[in-house]
């Protein structure tokens, strides 16, 4: 509203709202914030910047009030920016489970539009199945892998020589990556480029 675009993440996040300043070197104020929500407090930072341009050019690329609603995939000018783009969806709507003996991966969000086309996305470029459901009664849809190994593989995905990420995912998906119970091994194409892990034990 009135060109004001505001990043606000639980406590434990805060580190992330830090990195988002510094990255886009504002001079803003990082302010902590009480949240009350179902009779319990919570504590929040947020930044809130006012800037016509910065407000513009998130609306340009789909990012506007209401988005979990109405998000859609962004047309990128490279490839490998997807990449990056579903990484920070994920950080904020995604989650990694535990199941039995293997890691499965979950998404949530209530644009239908946006889960066909990461489930397109996942099919095509990661070479991992995504399954959908509907949950009727809170209007949205969750994505997760079935298979035993393309947890691991999207992860692997994702998280690759990156930079820019939520910290306790990224440590969530590393102590993964050093559990005992995975076993890892590279899976590289004809060119020698390391596409994902597999082996789940």
């Amino acid at each position: 509203k009135n060109n004001e675009v505001e990043l606000c993440l639980c406590e434990r996040d805060k580190q992330h709202v830090v990195k988002f300043k510094r990255h886009i070197k504002s001079k803003h104020s990082i302010v902590r914030k009480k949240i009350c929500l179902k009779g319990k407090v919570f504590y929040a930072y947020r930044i809130s910047i006012k800037d016509t341009d910065l407000a513009n050019g998130l609306k340009k690329h789909g990012c506007m009030n209401n988005k979990s609603y109405c998000i859609e995939m962004p047309q990128l000018k490279s490839k490998d920016l997807y990449r990056h783009f579903i990484r920070g969806f994920f950080d904020g709507d995604g989650a990694i489970m535990r199941k039995k003996d293997y890691v499965c991966i979950s998404i949530t969000s209530a644009s239908e539009s946006f889960c066909n086309s990461l489930v397109s996305y996942c099919d095509e470029i990661v070479g991992i199945k995504l399954f959908k459901k509907e949950y009727t009664n809170e209007n949205a849809f969750d994505l997760r892998t079935m298979a035993r190994n393309e947890g691991i593989i999207f992860l692997h995905h994702l998280y690759d020589d990156c930079s820019v990420y939520l910290d306790r995912k990224y440590d969530q998906y590393q102590r993964i990556c050093r559990s005992e119970m995975i076993s890892l091994k590279s899976l590289n194409d004809k060119d020698g480029i390391k596409r994902g892990w597999r082996n789940v034990d």
